[in-house]
């Protein structure tokens, strides 16, 4: 008789060798969010903010189509349980604002960015690799943003 453990096998998806490539695709594309243009909106941030809402759409059907579900470990994390308050906060100082309607537009802004913010959570939970992918992405956004802020400083 064999006293060998048998371990489960892994899934595929989460398998280095055949990650599939949407997740980096989606973590880049929220990095590069800065960087969609305005469209002739009339709010500065608006065709960001709907981007970004659009963004987060996708990634929550293609994250229950491929049946990710949200693990106890993301939410026992510190900053996760932080921003989870904060928006608790926020959701409730709604109803003491003086502007209702700048509030409620304002929230559901920062509710999008919260939930786009868990949605590249779980996919780097699911697949670790993506954020091999996303440094180098991430890192151009930087630099791009700070020789951007360097030249309006330096003139």
């Amino acid at each position: 008789m064999s006293s060998k453990l048998k371990t489960p096998a892994k899934k595929d998806s989460v398998n280095s060798s055949k990650a599939p490539i949407w997740p980096l695709v989606i973590v880049s594309l929220y990095a590069l969010t800065e960087f969609f243009p305005q469209l002739q909106a009339v709010d500065v941030m608006g065709s960001q903010w709907l981007f970004a809402a659009c963004l987060t759409l996708i990634t929550l059907v293609l994250l229950f189509k491929h049946g990710l579900k949200l693990h106890s470990d993301i939410l026992r994390n510190g900053a996760v349980m932080l921003l989870g308050g904060s928006t608790l906060i926020g959701g409730l100082s709604f109803f003491a604002a003086f502007n209702a309607v700048e509030s409620l537009v304002t929230y559901c802004r920062f509710l999008t960015m919260v939930i786009g913010f868990i949605n590249v959570l779980l996919l780097i939970y699911h697949y670790p690799n993506t954020i091999r992918g996303a440094i180098p992405v991430i890192a151009v956004v930087l630099v791009l943003q700070s020789l951007y802020e360097l030249s309006h400083f330096l003139e």
